[in-house]
């Protein structure tokens, strides 16, 4: 994680039962600023999926690549 040299988004929610949230935790206590954390409470593993959010989350991304090309 402290490795990274390009941006990364990483997304999670934290009711995810396939994937460890708490590695994700790690891993962004780990990173440099190249890494975005973001957490969705009481969300599941695919995070685009889930009733009802596919336009927040979706749009959480778009928002974050936005700021990337922006920076550049």
């Amino acid at each position: 994680a402290s490795k990274l040299k390009i941006p990364v988004l990483l997304m999670h929610g934290d009711a995810d039962p396939i994937t460890s949230y708490a590695a994700s935790q790690e891993f962004q206590k780990n990173s440099n600023s190249f890494l975005t954390f973001l957490t969705f409470k009481g969300l599941f593993h695919e995070l685009h999926n889930e009733p009802g959010e596919k336009e927040k989350i979706v749009g959480k991304a778009v928002d974050w690549v936005k700021e990337q090309v922006a920076a550049v």
